[in-house]
């Protein structure tokens, strides 16, 4: 969704919610009920990263912004010596990166320059997400380049002298006039019709030309022909070409190799052969495509000894071992040189998330298993889950000089916020670095608990049962279900307020809430996921209507 639509969708969630608070009472408790202003004005943590040395982190927030109706994204830094204290302040900054030797952050900003123009023909254009970089010692942020070119992946140099990136291949004048003409009356479905430049720029030239020429952009473009294709950007070269976009960037640890995971130019998911993984050299030259699969490879690391790469296939993204299925997430492991391929976790009877290797080659990887996502040390076939906390942990990185990680963890009750783990395999043992929304922990916080039922054809199912706060015994609530989309999630015990994810407010107002993993959720095993194919509708259907009757004979 787009920041719009999202605050739209989110103002009409706002009207059913007041109205659903409207018609009960304010739940009894010693804190005041939150409002809904105060729910709905959520800062979520939407990435973080952990410095080279382990020391410090970076993270991306995203905020709403009632005045001017959008979305605020920021950069924070956390430092042991300041603590947190914002990096960035235009609030149009994303996906920070680190450079290896700790000195510069490089992030995506749709930021404005002097040297833009607006499009007559279509003024409410997007303006373009550029790269940018600011010094982690503090000072402004500089733009690498003036054109109009999006990024659509980045990644820094082994040894911090350039980033890769990649963007679409841009249109000479008179092609972008064809363009128009040929768009000019129809449904802009398809327009994004051709692949992706691999570029490598150069930091400290880039750099120098950004602040000695700000305009260089709009002077080099004035005498441009109509059929000659625009210049990129100063001080940049064209490693390879694609047909496809380039949508994840990962050099080897030696700098030799590049791996790029390619994606539909459109932007839509069609077809898996879309989704593989490509090696180019660092040095250009033609990309070789690796795998060639039916399913949806993301999240590549490579290994410490430059020959193996690790990857994830999501939940629903399909699988390496035949034809395209809708299992639970799936993590493997490939030799780069035989192609051989390695499925790793494969005992662990839930979802795999997110992973992060560790400096000595150790995988620590997120699983969902029931209403809870944990840690878990993955060794071949197996799955240590490590001691932690209960509840959800997420967006875990490490470092490669340090074995420190970073995590984000919640419960229903608790906000999300960011922490640092000194040692991997104690993740219960974490120190906090963020205090996000901390309205929630002095407003009134609604009770939960997980509750298994039996469907009508045995199966057991699972949910969360939410109920107003100081009422967990009550009876005769009344009782909203609200089902999961998907249907590959799950709902379960982790922080969740915006337009999507309201149930606490529900609960808050009076409202027994159930959020069932019907048949097709993740964290239940392959054979639960696959028992909806193809009964889309009618398997989920009777978990839910088994749930009603189980609920008015033991709970309600």
């Amino acid at each position: 969704y787009s920041a719009f639509m999202r605050l739209t969708s989110l103002r009409a969630v706002t009207a059913l919610a007041v109205s659903l608070g409207a018609s009960l009472l304010a739940a009894q408790s010693q804190k005041p009920s939150i409002t809904l202003d105060e729910f709905l004005s959520t800062t979520d943590i939407t990435n973080a990263r952990l410095s080279p040395d382990g020391s410090s982190a970076v993270i991306a927030t995203e905020a709403p912004d009632w005045k001017n109706n959008v979305f605020r994204d920021d950069l924070w830094l956390w430092t042991p010596a300041a603590g947190l204290r914002p990096l960035t302040h235009s609030g149009s900054e994303e996906n920070p990166k680190w450079s290896p030797d700790g000195k510069w952050i490089a992030f995506v900003s749709d930021r404005d320059l002097a040297s833009d123009s607006v499009d007559s023909d279509n003024p409410n254009a997007d303006k373009p997400d550029r790269l940018w970089i600011i010094p982690v010692t503090g000072g402004e942020a500089l733009p690498l380049y003036a054109q109009k070119l999006d990024v659509h992946a980045f990644a820094w140099s082994a040894d911090s002298k350039a980033i890769y990136f990649s963007t679409t291949s841009p249109l000479s004048q008179a092609q972008k006039e064809q363009q128009k003409a040929e768009w000019k009356d129809v449904v802009r479905w398809r327009e994004q019709n051709r692949g992706d430049l691999l570029l490598r720029i150069e930091i400290a030239p880039a750099l120098a030309h950004a602040i000695e020429i700000p305009h260089a952009s709009k002077v080099a473009m004035a005498g441009e022909s109509e059929n000659i294709m625009p210049p990129l950007p100063v001080y940049s070269s064209t490693l390879t070409t694609s047909d496809l976009a380039m949508e994840d960037i990962v050099p080897s640890p030696d700098g030799k190799t590049l791996s790029f995971v390619t994606g539909p130019v459109h932007h839509r998911t069609e077809d898996p052969a879309n989704f593989e993984i490509f090696l180019v050299s660092t040095s250009g030259g033609k990309a070789t495509q690796i795998t060639h699969n039916q399913a949806l490879e993301t999240q590549v690391h490579w290994g410490v000894d430059n020959n193996t790469l690790y990857f994830l296939v999501q939940a629903a993204g399909g699988s390496l071992e035949g034809p395209y299925q809708d299992v639970q997430g799936r993590l493997y492991r490939m030799d780069t040189a035989s192609g051989k391929i390695t499925r790793l976790g494969s005992a662990f009877a839930g979802s795999w998330d997110r992973f992060t290797l560790l400096p000595d080659g150790r995988e620590i990887a997120l699983g969902l298993k029931g209403t809870q996502t944990q840690v878990y040390l993955v060794d071949g076939d197996k799955a240590t889950e490590l001691l932690g906390l209960a509840g959800t942990y997420a967006g875990i990185e490490s470092s490669a000089g340090s074995n420190a990680i970073l995590v984000r963890y919640s419960t229903f009750n608790k906000a999300t916020q960011l922490y640092l783990a000194a040692d991997p395999l104690h993740p219960g043992q974490i120190k906090q670095l963020t205090d996000f929304n901390p309205v929630f922990a002095q407003r009134a916080q609604p009770e939960y608990e997980p509750y298994a039922w039996k469907s009508d054809d045995g199966r057991t199912i699972e949910g969360m049962l939410i109920f107003p706060p100081g009422k967990k015994d009550a009876k005769h609530l009344r009782m909203l279900t609200l089902i999961h989309g998907g249907p590959a999630d799950a709902d379960g015990n982790r922080f969740g307020a915006d337009w999507y994810d309201w149930a606490a407010y529900a609960a808050d107002n009076g409202w027994l809430v159930f959020r069932p993993n019907y048949r097709g959720s993740s964290g239940y095993g392959d054979d639960f996921m696959l028992e909806i194919a193809p009964h889309l509708v009618s398997k989920p259907g009777h978990d839910l209507l088994t749930l009603e009757r189980s609920l008015h004979l033991h709970r309600v």
